[in-house]
Protein backbone atom coordinates (compact mmCIF):
# COMPACT_ATOMS: atom_id res chain seq x y z
CA UNK A 1 0.00 0.00 0.00
CA UNK A 2 1.72 3.70 -1.24
CA UNK A 3 0.10 6.40 1.02
CA UNK A 4 -1.94 9.30 -1.35
CA UNK A 5 -0.42 12.29 -1.79
CA UNK A 6 -1.97 15.65 -2.20
CA UNK A 7 -1.08 17.42 -5.54
CA UNK A 8 0.54 20.73 -6.14
CA UNK A 9 3.81 22.49 -5.67
CA UNK A 10 5.92 21.44 -3.15
CA UNK A 11 7.21 24.53 -2.02
CA UNK A 12 3.57 25.54 -1.24
CA UNK A 13 2.62 22.22 0.06
CA UNK A 14 5.61 19.52 1.38
CA UNK A 15 3.11 16.90 2.08
CA UNK A 16 3.73 16.52 -2.06
CA UNK A 17 6.96 14.67 -1.07
CA UNK A 18 7.36 12.19 -2.15
CA UNK A 19 6.43 12.53 -5.75
CA UNK A 20 5.42 9.16 -7.82
CA UNK A 21 2.47 8.76 -5.92
CA UNK A 22 -1.15 8.75 -6.52
CA UNK A 23 -2.20 12.43 -6.01
CA UNK A 24 -5.74 13.94 -4.65
CA UNK A 25 -7.06 17.48 -5.55
CA UNK A 26 -9.00 19.56 -3.82
CA UNK A 27 -12.70 20.63 -3.54
CA UNK A 28 -13.53 22.72 -6.20
CA UNK A 29 -16.82 24.07 -3.94
CA UNK A 30 -13.79 25.61 -1.90
CA UNK A 31 -11.80 27.28 -4.30
CA UNK A 32 -10.61 30.05 -4.47
CA UNK A 33 -9.67 29.53 -0.39
CA UNK A 34 -9.66 32.10 2.28
CA UNK A 35 -5.48 32.21 2.03
CA UNK A 36 -5.43 32.31 -2.18
CA UNK A 37 -7.95 35.50 -1.52
CA UNK A 38 -5.49 37.35 0.48
CA UNK A 39 -2.51 36.36 -1.66
CA UNK A 40 -4.70 37.31 -4.72
CA UNK A 41 -6.01 40.66 -3.40
CA UNK A 42 -1.74 41.52 -2.17
CA UNK A 43 -0.89 40.62 -6.17
CA UNK A 44 -3.65 42.84 -7.46
CA UNK A 45 -2.70 45.29 -5.49
CA UNK A 46 1.38 44.71 -6.30
CA UNK A 47 0.24 44.86 -10.22
CA UNK A 48 -1.75 47.95 -10.25
CA UNK A 49 1.00 49.48 -8.20
CA UNK A 50 3.80 48.74 -10.98
CA UNK A 51 1.34 49.80 -13.46
CA UNK A 52 0.85 53.42 -11.77
CA UNK A 53 4.21 53.77 -11.09
CA UNK A 54 5.01 52.66 -15.01
CA UNK A 55 2.21 54.65 -16.99
CA UNK A 56 1.27 57.17 -14.43
CA UNK A 57 -2.27 56.27 -14.56
CA UNK A 58 -4.61 53.09 -13.46
CA UNK A 59 -5.48 50.76 -16.40
CA UNK A 60 -8.77 50.82 -17.06
CA UNK A 61 -8.56 47.27 -18.53
CA UNK A 62 -5.73 44.36 -17.86
CA UNK A 63 -5.86 41.41 -19.99
CA UNK A 64 -4.87 38.21 -18.30
CA UNK A 65 -3.91 34.77 -19.31
CA UNK A 66 -4.97 32.05 -16.26
CA UNK A 67 -3.97 28.49 -16.32
CA UNK A 68 -5.70 25.67 -14.44
CA UNK A 69 -2.68 23.99 -13.40
CA UNK A 70 -1.41 27.53 -11.56
CA UNK A 71 -4.84 27.53 -9.94
CA UNK A 72 -5.35 23.73 -8.73
CA UNK A 73 -1.58 24.60 -7.20
CA UNK A 74 -2.58 27.69 -5.52
CA UNK A 75 -5.99 27.04 -4.51
CA UNK A 76 -6.94 29.63 -6.94
CA UNK A 77 -4.46 32.77 -6.44
CA UNK A 78 -4.28 33.98 -9.45
CA UNK A 79 -8.27 33.23 -10.06
CA UNK A 80 -8.36 35.20 -6.71
CA UNK A 81 -6.32 38.20 -8.26
CA UNK A 82 -8.76 38.89 -11.00
CA UNK A 83 -11.46 39.06 -8.93
CA UNK A 84 -9.91 41.88 -6.93
CA UNK A 85 -8.92 44.11 -9.43
CA UNK A 86 -12.79 43.85 -10.49
CA UNK A 87 -13.25 44.48 -6.41
CA UNK A 88 -15.57 41.18 -6.25
CA UNK A 89 -15.42 38.61 -3.98
CA UNK A 90 -16.73 34.72 -3.88
CA UNK A 91 -20.12 34.25 -2.31
CA UNK A 92 -20.48 30.85 -0.38
CA UNK A 93 -23.46 29.53 0.86
CA UNK A 94 -24.24 28.01 4.75
CA UNK A 95 -22.11 24.95 4.50
CA UNK A 96 -19.48 26.47 2.69
CA UNK A 97 -20.12 25.78 -1.12
CA UNK A 98 -19.00 28.27 -3.80
CA UNK A 99 -22.40 29.74 -5.32
CA UNK A 100 -21.18 32.85 -6.80
CA UNK A 101 -19.43 36.27 -7.27
CA UNK A 102 -20.84 39.22 -4.55
CA UNK A 103 -19.49 43.24 -5.01
CA UNK A 104 -17.41 44.71 -2.31
CA UNK A 105 -18.70 48.59 -1.98
CA UNK A 106 -16.61 50.85 -3.92
CA UNK A 107 -15.70 52.99 -0.55
CA UNK A 108 -14.28 49.46 0.38
CA UNK A 109 -12.55 48.68 -2.31
CA UNK A 110 -10.75 52.66 -2.20
CA UNK A 111 -10.32 52.59 -6.34
CA UNK A 112 -12.16 51.94 -9.23
CA UNK A 113 -12.97 48.42 -10.35
CA UNK A 114 -10.54 47.62 -13.24
CA UNK A 115 -12.18 45.52 -16.42
CA UNK A 116 -9.96 42.39 -16.73
CA UNK A 117 -10.26 40.38 -19.69
CA UNK A 118 -9.48 36.48 -19.43
CA UNK A 119 -8.33 34.05 -21.57
CA UNK A 120 -8.52 30.60 -19.96
CA UNK A 121 -6.14 27.60 -20.80
CA UNK A 122 -8.56 24.63 -21.49
CA UNK A 123 -7.76 22.48 -18.92
CA UNK A 124 -8.84 25.35 -16.53
CA UNK A 125 -12.26 25.40 -18.88
CA UNK A 126 -12.67 21.41 -18.00
CA UNK A 127 -11.23 21.28 -14.63
CA UNK A 128 -12.57 24.19 -13.02
CA UNK A 129 -16.39 24.66 -14.48
CA UNK A 130 -17.88 26.64 -11.31
CA UNK A 131 -14.84 29.37 -11.04
CA UNK A 132 -15.30 29.87 -14.81
CA UNK A 133 -19.12 31.03 -14.24
CA UNK A 134 -18.01 32.39 -11.31
CA UNK A 135 -15.60 35.08 -13.46
CA UNK A 136 -18.64 35.62 -16.01
CA UNK A 137 -21.10 36.15 -12.87
CA UNK A 138 -18.17 38.60 -11.44
CA UNK A 139 -18.54 40.48 -14.58
CA UNK A 140 -22.15 40.71 -15.57
CA UNK A 141 -22.63 41.84 -11.65
CA UNK A 142 -20.32 44.43 -11.89
CA UNK A 143 -21.53 45.64 -15.44
CA UNK A 144 -24.64 46.16 -13.96
CA UNK A 145 -23.90 47.55 -10.87
CA UNK A 146 -25.42 51.68 -10.17
CA UNK A 147 -22.08 53.18 -9.96
CA UNK A 148 -20.35 55.76 -12.07
CA UNK A 149 -18.75 54.50 -14.79
CA UNK A 150 -15.76 56.50 -14.02
CA UNK A 151 -15.27 54.61 -10.88
CA UNK A 152 -16.60 51.52 -12.71
CA UNK A 153 -14.73 50.33 -15.71
CA UNK A 154 -16.19 47.51 -16.70
CA UNK A 155 -19.52 49.53 -16.64
CA UNK A 156 -17.97 51.64 -18.53
CA UNK A 157 -17.18 49.50 -21.50
CA UNK A 158 -19.92 48.02 -21.29
CA UNK A 159 -21.94 50.71 -21.65
CA UNK A 160 -19.93 51.78 -24.89
CA UNK A 161 -20.65 48.33 -26.22
CA UNK A 162 -24.17 48.59 -26.02
CA UNK A 163 -24.62 51.75 -27.07
CA UNK A 164 -22.23 51.09 -30.22
CA UNK A 165 -23.21 47.43 -31.68
CA UNK A 166 -26.87 47.42 -30.17
CA UNK A 167 -26.17 44.00 -27.62
CA UNK A 168 -27.69 43.61 -24.65
CA UNK A 169 -26.00 44.05 -21.25
CA UNK A 170 -25.06 40.26 -20.85
CA UNK A 171 -23.53 40.25 -23.99
CA UNK A 172 -21.41 43.41 -23.57
CA UNK A 173 -20.32 41.92 -20.29
CA UNK A 174 -18.61 39.05 -21.27
CA UNK A 175 -15.19 39.08 -20.21
CA UNK A 176 -14.02 35.41 -20.12
CA UNK A 177 -12.56 33.54 -23.21
CA UNK A 178 -11.28 30.02 -24.42
CA UNK A 179 -11.70 27.12 -26.55
CA UNK A 180 -14.61 26.16 -27.34
CA UNK A 181 -15.56 22.28 -26.10
CA UNK A 182 -13.08 19.51 -26.81
CA UNK A 183 -10.21 22.20 -28.36
CA UNK A 184 -7.03 23.42 -26.52
CA UNK A 185 -4.29 26.03 -27.04
CA UNK A 186 -4.11 28.68 -29.28
CA UNK A 187 -1.58 27.23 -31.72
CA UNK A 188 0.03 30.32 -32.07
CA UNK A 189 2.96 28.40 -31.33
CA UNK A 190 2.25 25.80 -33.46
CA UNK A 191 1.93 28.54 -36.32
CA UNK A 192 5.32 30.17 -35.38
CA UNK A 193 7.01 26.57 -35.50
CA UNK A 194 6.32 25.71 -39.05
CA UNK A 195 7.00 29.24 -39.86
CA UNK A 196 4.30 29.37 -42.05
CA UNK A 197 2.96 33.15 -41.38
CA UNK A 198 3.91 36.84 -43.00
CA UNK A 199 3.21 39.33 -40.45
CA UNK A 200 2.41 39.32 -37.22
CA UNK A 201 -1.28 39.86 -37.73
CA UNK A 202 -1.71 36.32 -38.22
CA UNK A 203 -0.73 35.29 -35.27
CA UNK A 204 -3.61 37.73 -33.79
CA UNK A 205 -5.80 36.11 -36.28
CA UNK A 206 -5.48 32.68 -34.90
CA UNK A 207 -5.73 33.40 -31.39
CA UNK A 208 -9.22 34.98 -31.77
CA UNK A 209 -9.87 31.79 -34.07
CA UNK A 210 -8.76 29.77 -31.10
CA UNK A 211 -9.48 31.46 -28.21
CA UNK A 212 -12.51 34.12 -29.13
CA UNK A 213 -15.66 31.76 -27.74
CA UNK A 214 -16.79 33.28 -24.94
CA UNK A 215 -18.49 31.63 -21.62
CA UNK A 216 -21.33 33.14 -19.68
CA UNK A 217 -23.07 32.46 -16.86
CA UNK A 218 -24.42 29.72 -17.82
CA UNK A 219 -20.94 28.28 -18.64
CA UNK A 220 -21.75 27.39 -22.02
CA UNK A 221 -19.12 28.57 -24.62
CA UNK A 222 -20.18 30.99 -27.94
CA UNK A 223 -18.26 32.38 -30.66
CA UNK A 224 -17.88 36.28 -29.96
CA UNK A 225 -14.58 36.76 -32.30
CA UNK A 226 -15.54 40.91 -32.75
CA UNK A 227 -16.25 40.79 -28.71
CA UNK A 228 -12.79 39.61 -27.89
CA UNK A 229 -11.06 42.30 -30.28
CA UNK A 230 -13.23 45.01 -29.02
CA UNK A 231 -12.51 43.68 -25.35
CA UNK A 232 -8.65 43.39 -25.65
CA UNK A 233 -8.59 46.39 -27.86
CA UNK A 234 -9.22 48.64 -24.32
CA UNK A 235 -6.32 46.53 -22.38
CA UNK A 236 -3.27 49.07 -21.90
CA UNK A 237 -1.73 45.88 -20.29
CA UNK A 238 -1.37 42.34 -20.74
CA UNK A 239 -0.18 40.31 -17.73
CA UNK A 240 0.42 36.40 -16.91
CA UNK A 241 1.80 34.88 -13.43
CA UNK A 242 4.76 32.82 -13.35
CA UNK A 243 3.73 30.00 -10.77
CA UNK A 244 6.53 26.88 -11.18
CA UNK A 245 9.31 26.82 -9.86
CA UNK A 246 10.49 24.29 -12.47
CA UNK A 247 9.77 26.60 -15.90
CA UNK A 248 10.22 29.93 -16.58
CA UNK A 249 8.71 32.12 -19.65
CA UNK A 250 11.60 30.94 -22.25
CA UNK A 251 11.61 27.50 -21.24
CA UNK A 252 8.46 26.08 -22.44
CA UNK A 253 6.32 27.92 -25.77
CA UNK A 254 3.05 27.29 -24.07
CA UNK A 255 4.01 31.06 -22.87
CA UNK A 256 4.66 32.86 -26.25
CA UNK A 257 1.28 30.82 -27.14
CA UNK A 258 -1.19 32.20 -23.87
CA UNK A 259 0.49 35.82 -23.04
CA UNK A 260 2.27 36.53 -26.53
CA UNK A 261 -0.61 35.44 -28.44
CA UNK A 262 -3.27 37.81 -27.03
CA UNK A 263 -0.35 40.36 -26.42
CA UNK A 264 -0.10 40.21 -30.07
CA UNK A 265 -4.15 41.10 -30.54
CA UNK A 266 -4.18 43.93 -28.19
CA UNK A 267 -1.08 45.39 -30.04
CA UNK A 268 -3.29 44.47 -33.60
CA UNK A 269 -6.30 46.58 -32.48
CA UNK A 270 -4.81 49.21 -30.72
CA UNK A 271 -2.26 50.06 -32.91
CA UNK A 272 0.68 50.08 -30.16
CA UNK A 273 2.46 47.25 -28.06
CA UNK A 274 0.61 47.25 -24.36
CA UNK A 275 3.14 47.27 -21.93
CA UNK A 276 3.74 43.26 -20.76
CA UNK A 277 4.27 41.60 -17.28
Amino acid sequence: YVPPAPGGDLLRNPAVLPTGRNVYGFDPYRVPSPTAMLEGRTRAEQLLARAVADSGALPETVAVVLWGTDNMKSEGAPLAQVMAMMGVVPRFDSVGRLTGARLLPLAQLGRPRVDVVITLSGIFRDLLPLQVRLLAEASLVCAQADEDPEQNFIRKHALATMAETGCDMATAALRVFSNADGTYGSNVNLLIDTGKWQSEDELADMFVQRKGFAYGTDGRPSAQPALMKRALGSATLSFQGLDSVDLGATDIDQYVESLGGMTRVIAQQRGENPAVY
